[in-house]
């Protein structure tokens, strides 16, 4: 099973745990449609990990804005998003497009030989990761 689609149409804004802008992302495959919701810091945490093992084509839209709430910038940050995660998701390189931590941030789940349900803490991320199986041998 694969992702065959990975889109951001919409944004919402949340009010808990503190005042900020969801962006809803929607993740299809053959079989099933899921959305899942994250704020930009999460980007922001993801491409922190990615970017030190993998060159990744495009880059996450500017941290700081001027205007930053604004609906216009919003959208602008939307769309920068959500090209980033397809530059990721639907990546030449193998190992990016189906890392762990991206399957765990995208709450897909791939085929059980792929990764082991391991969650380890991981200091700089507010989402759980699976390791690789390939992982284990150097625990």
């Amino acid at each position: 099973m694969k992702i065959d689609r990975v889109n951001i149409k919409k944004t919402e804004t949340r009010t808990r745990p503190d005042t900020h802008v969801a962006y809803i992302v929607e993740v299809q495959t053959k079989s099933q449609v899921w959305t899942v919701a994250h704020r930009f810091s999460d980007f922001v945490e993801l491409n922190a990990v990615l970017a030190k093992e993998f060159p990744i084509r495009e880059s996450l839209p500017p941290k700081k804005m001027f205007g930053s709430s604004s609906p216009e910038v919003t959208e602008q940050r939307r769309i920068g998003l959500e090209r980033y995660l397809k530059s990721i998701v639907f990546s030449e390189i193998q190992p990016l497009a189906n890392h762990s931590l991206l399957y765990q941030f995208l709450e897909f789940e791939p085929p059980a030989n792929e990764v082991f349900p391991l969650i380890l803490p991981y200091p700089s991320l507010s989402f759980p990761i699976l390791l690789p199986l390939s992982s284990l041998q150097d625990f």
